[in-house]
Order: C-alpha cells, then sequence, then structure tokens
C-alpha cells in the first residue's frame, strides 16, 4: 500500500473531527470516547517511513546534509508510532492504554505500578495565574506537546535571519552527544541504589503560547455537576504542538533513544525513558512576540555558556579525579594490585564517565597517577588558580605528564605536593607575565623530544626556585 493509499485509508475510518480549541491555544483536548476511534487509526494507518541514519563516513566527508535533515524530520512521527504500538501490546504499564498526546505528566505517586517522577508535575490552574502575573510559567511536562516541526518556532516570522536557528535542528555531532543522556551510562550515574536509577531529561525547553484562551478554556468546570456531588477533578494539561526555541537536539535524542529501546523489545527501558519523557521542564512564555523567541533561545544558549564557566575547576580532570576517589567503589579497587581493568570495570557499574564518553584505559591510568595530588586540597587550590588565567591544562594527558614529573623528582608524598603547588604557581606567574602564551602550554611543550619535561623553567629562574625544569 503506497503512503497516499494509507492516509487515505486511515482518513475514512477517522472520527468526526473534534471542535478545534480556539485558535493559538495550543491546547489538545482528546476526550476519553475518542480512544476507540485512535485504536482504529493505530491499526489501519500505515507507519511513518522509518528514519534511517547517515553512516559515519558520509558525515565525516560532509556528505550527509540531506540524510541527516530527513533522518532528524523522521525521528519524531516514528518514535511516537513505535511507541503507542508498543504501550498498545501491554506490559510496560497496568493502566489502559492512552496515547502520547492524552498522558499527563508523571506524578509523585506512592504506587508501586504508576509512573514516577521527582518533580511536582504541571499544574493548569497555577501555569494560568502565573501566566497571568509574570508572563512566564515553569513546570514538569511532556516531551509529547513539543512539535516535531522546526517551523513552528518560527511562526509567522519566516526567513528571519535570527529566526532561521531559533528551534533548528541540531548538527548531527550535537545530536550524538546528546544521546549520552539515554546511555547506559548515564542511567548508571543516576543512583548508587540500583532501585533508584532513573534517566532525567537535562536542562529545559522553553516554549510560548499566544494567549491564555486554551487554558482558561480547559479549565471551565463541566457544564453538569458529577453524580456523587464532588467536585471533578482538576483538569490534565494537553497542550500540542507547542514551539521549540532550544534543545532541539535533546529532543531528538530522546526520540532515537525511544525508537532504539523498542526495536529491542526491552520493556523496563522503555518505561524508564517513558518516565523521562513525561518529566520534562517546560518553561512557557505567554508571548507572540519574535523578540521573545530571540531572547529565550539567547537566553537558552548563553545559560549553557556561563554554567559551565561557574563550574570552572569543577570540570578539570582534577576535580573530576578528586570525586571519583572519593567514591567507595574506587577507595576499594583504586590499589595498585589491581589492574586498569579491574579498575575500569568497577567504574563502569556506577556509570562513570569523561566528556560523555566511558573511561578509557588511558583515563584510568591518568585517573592513578593524578590521584594522590588530587587528593590534596592545597594542589586543587593551586589548580584553580591557575585556571584564572589557563584552561589548557585541564585535561588528562597534560596534567597526568605533569604529576609523572613530580613524581619522579619527589619520591617523598609529602615533597611531591609541595612541588606541585609550586609548579602550578610558576606556570600560573609565567602564563599572567607573558613569558609562555597559553597556546604554547601543550603535551608538546611540557615533553619535548627526548622526552624533557620543561615546567615553565623561565619562571621557576626568574623566581630563584629550585630549578625543576629538566627531568629525562
Amino acid at each position: 500500500m503506497t503512503r497516499a493509499a494509507a492516509t487515505a485509508a486511515a482518513a475514512a475510518v477517522a472520527p468526526p473531527p473534534a471542535k478545534p480549541a480556539a485558535k493559538g491555544s495550543n491546547l489538545k483536548r482528546t476526550a476519553p470516547s475518542d480512544y476507540p476511534e485512535a485504536l482504529k487509526l493505530l491499526k489501519l494507518g500505515a507507519p511513518p517511513p522509518k528514519p534511517v541514519a547517515p553512516l559515519a563516513t558520509e558525515v565525516d566527508m560532509g556528505d550527509a546534509g540531506g540524510k541527516v535533515k530527513d533522518y532528524f524530520a523522521r525521528l519524531g512521527p516514528y518514535a511516537r508510532h513505535v511507541l503507542e504500538k508498543f504501550l498498545q501490546k501491554g506490559g510496560v504499564l497496568k493502566s489502559a492504554f492512552q496515547p502520547l498526546a492524552d498522558m499527563e505528566p508523571a506524578p509523585i505517586s506512592e504506587k508501586e505500578d504508576s509512573l514516577q517522577a521527582f518533580r511536582e508535575p504541571w499544574n493548569l490552574k497555577n501555569c494560568l495565574i502565573s501566566l497571568r502575573r509574570s508572563g512566564v510559567y515553569e513546570g514538569n511536562g511532556s516531551i509529547w506537546w513539543i512539535s516535531d516541526s522546526t517551523d513552528d518556532a518560527l511562526a509567522s516570522d519566516k526567513g528571519g535571519s535570527y529566526l532561521a536557528a531559533v528551534g533548528a535542528e541540531p548538527s548531527y555531532g550535537q545530536f550524538l552527544s546528546a544521546m549520552y543522556f539515554w546511555s547506559k551510562e548515564a542511567f548508571n550515574a543516576s543512583a548508587a541504589d540500583d532501585a533508584k536509577r532513573m534517566y532525567i531529561f537535562p536542562g529545559l525547553l522553553p516554549t510560548s503560547v499566544p494567549d491564555l484562551v486554551g487554558i482558561e478554556k480547559q479549565l471551565e468546570p463541566p457544564p453538569e455537576p458529577r453524580a456523587d456531588g464532588k467536585d471533578a477533578p482538576p483538569a490534565p494539561p494537553r497542550f500540542s504542538d507547542l514551539p521549540l526555541f532550544a534543545g532541539r537536539a535533546l529532543v531528538r535524542s530522546y526520540q532515537a533513544a525511544i525508537i532504539e529501546a523498542v526495536e529491542a523489545d526491552d520493556k523496563t527501558l522503555v518505561r524508564k525513558l517513558l518516565e523521562a519523557g513525561l518529566s520534562v521542564t517546560i518553561r512557557m512564555r505567554l508571548s507572540d512576540d519574535r523578540n521573545d523567541r530571540i531572547l529565550d533561545a539567547l537566553a537558552a544558549a548563553e545559560s549553557i555558556r556561563l554554567l559551565k564557566r561557574a563550574i570552572v575547576g569543577g570540570d578539570s580532570f582534577m576535580d573530576f579525579t578528586a570525586a571519583v576517589c572519593e567514591l567507595d567503589a574506587a577507595k576499594r579497587t583504586m590499589q595498585k594490585e589491581n589492574t586498569v581493568k579491574q579498575i575500569k570495570q568497577a567504574l563502569d557499574l556506577l556509570g562513570i564517565t569523561y566528556g560523555g564518553k566511558p573511561l578509557s584505559d588511558m583515563a584510568i591510568k591518568a585517573i592513578r597517577t593524578i590521584a594522590p595530588f588530587a587528593a590534596v586540597g592545597a594542589v586543587r587550590e593551586a589548580f584553580r588558580n591557575l585556571q584564572s588565567v589557563c584552561h589548557t591544562l585541564t585535561d588528562q594527558s597534560k596534567l597526568m605528564r605533569i604529576c609523572q614529573a613530580v613524581q619522579a623528582r619527589n619520591p617523598v608524598p609529602e615533597e611531591a605536593h609541595d612541588s606541585m603547588v609550586a609548579v602550578l604557581a610558576n606556570i600560573k606567574v609565567s602564563l599572567w607575565a607573558g613569558d609562555v602564551r597559553e597556546s604554547e602550554a601543550s603535551v608538546v611543550m611540557l615533553v619535548g623530544a627526548k622526552k624533557q619535561v620543561f615546567f615553565f623553567f623561565f619562571a621557576s629562574l626568574r623566581l630563584g626556585l629550585e630549578e625543576i625544569s629538566h627531568v629525562t
């Protein structure tokens, strides 16, 4: 059956269209009586085309532009289709099947069989109050409220120079980086207790509504009182096709993870991912102004940049090593008699990664070498001071070479620690005084062809300190 024929067949069995919500409301209202018809459509409608990821060689050669665009365009519809089909079969949820668009955000519940969230779910009444008072509301919502089309972020401003980038598709590299959040490592790193592990949707998704009509209509009391005389429960939020101004890579990676979990027929994984998708922090703005959309997109990007600067020190391999070595599993295994493989296995079980990637053998060796220094507060403080003028020495290879050289010259631990503080101070002074450019602070600078570690000896000589410039 062709796609066009399948679409026609689905339309033939479709129920009469429901009365649409007010224009611009982005609010979907689906009555329980619509569910059987939705099931029919799932059974009779042809599936959307399956997304096909570009080959790594195509991406590397720059020949995958069209394929990447097509892949992203197909991810959302296909993920929604296969997930609903999977949930329809049963075994994931105890409750009756609901289309994803009608699922409420995951609750905080004591029921064992209920989906679980750790953030308060979206509250329509509070949403209305906050949008009226401050023009912004933030809550725990559903990823399925977000539009799959990047055009919704542009609204009527087609062709705008910056708006063309607002909510745009990510690069394939950004997409692959975001896939980490749905990896086994991310899941294991969410908690030490297996029973409490979960996937956590990172960051927030900025969106907007042009008016309050749809929300107000949803909160209207039922036309007739309930038979038992009790108040009707609060209406669940059912937004649809909300525009997205930033974070598209997170959405696309989540959709790809859903498809992988369904294809693996992994009910537990699907449930965990479903919980994450129904526990997404969404920031909603009451505005139809293109300037607000641009500002929200800029603010989302700027917050990430500033967050990285704010945690400088915490993003270095020195502080990463210090934190890892405080883990009980690391303390038990970080012994000389244990092999790199044994240490790696222990840390892998906890989902420990660096830069979104599992720890390599070289990273484990670096942790072992740096650990004695990272455990000393004075060394960590000296390294943070160095970071105020230089960020090129934060990676594992440079730190490991410096630590190896200091250890070789100072076998006594206390002396090695004091020497390391002096070395880091000398590097900072050299950079600050302009004797060395930051671009020269590389492994090539630290380790020459004859394996001589220089340690910026000009600073040592200028300060009259003990010469620690050459270690053969």
